[in-house]
């Protein structure tokens, strides 16, 4: 696996909800965990909700190769800036996906609209694995992908 491909998997802020997600977002630890256990060993996780201001969640992203992003239907417009940023300011050749519940209700507006390279709809564990190791082999997936539940979660 390459070690030097860097990649960030974020967390986005919920502004359109009182009480935003403060806590850490189990679906995106539950990825990282995947992709360091299969030798992707540089990956983070950017956690931007309780920040109230768009503008100091954007100067905390750094730049990726790769960026995942979860989406909800309440943090899918900050998604959209978040994703215009990446390609505009900090890496315009990054490879970002999304997946979560917006995604997955809506993968061809989302698809449409977000400028991603991928949405990925259901279960995203073999997803996010599979995307990273066709993005280190140049060929990476584009447009909409389609997981199953995991059956056997041991």
């Amino acid at each position: 696996m390459s070690e030097n491909m860097k990649i960030t998997l974020i967390n986005p802020p919920y502004f359109e909800i009182e009480d935003d997600h403060v806590e850490q977002n189990l679906g995106i630890a539950y990825l990282a965990a995947v992709l360091i256990e299969n030798g992707f060993k540089d990956t983070s996780i950017l956690e931007l909700t309780g920040i109230s201001d768009m503008e100091d969640c954007l100067r905390k992203i750094y730049s990726s190769d790769i960026y995942g992003i979860s989406c909800y239907t309440t943090s899918y417009k900050n998604v959209l800036q978040i994703i215009r940023y990446i390609k505009k300011e900090i890496n315009p050749s990054a490879y970002i996906f999304i997946g979560g519940p917006h995604p997955s209700a809506l993968p061809e507006e989302t698809y449409r609209e977000s400028g991603a390279d991928l949405i990925v709809v259901g279960e995203g564990e073999r997803a996010v694995l599979e995307t990273a190791k066709q993005v280190e082999k140049g060929t990476p997936l584009k447009g909409i992908v389609r997981y199953k539940e995991i059956e056997n979660l041991d």
